[in-house]
């Protein structure tokens, strides 16, 4: 008798294999709200402002237009704000972490 495997639990081992790899990109791979304002995942520990507008600049080049600090639900977002190679203006939001 011949055993075959069923598609469906081809693609959940798949996934399973797939999903950590995913993770391991953090907050490189941001999320676009309906405004077309990137988030960024949460580092491990907190950044401060200047690391997280390096991060930004390393990732989309160009040059730093703003920061801004904000709370929201208890956490401190930055807004930074980017003139990208292209010319392009973003503005993302990274998560600074536990802090308060």
């Amino acid at each position: 008798m011949k055993k075959t495997c069923h598609p469906l639990f081809i693609s959940l081992l798949l996934v399973t294999l797939v999903q950590p790899a995913w993770a391991e990109h953090g907050w490189r791979h941001a999320a676009k709200s309906a405004r077309g304002e990137r988030y960024a995942a949460a580092p491990s520990q907190p950044i401060s402002a200047n690391e997280a507008a390096a991060r930004v600049q390393r990732q989309y080049g160009g040059r730093i237009l703003a920061i801004d600090t904000r709370q929201r639900n208890g956490q401190v977002i930055y807004r930074i704000k980017v003139l990208t190679r292209k010319g392009v203006v973003r503005i993302v939001r990274i998560k600074a972490g536990s802090r308060q």
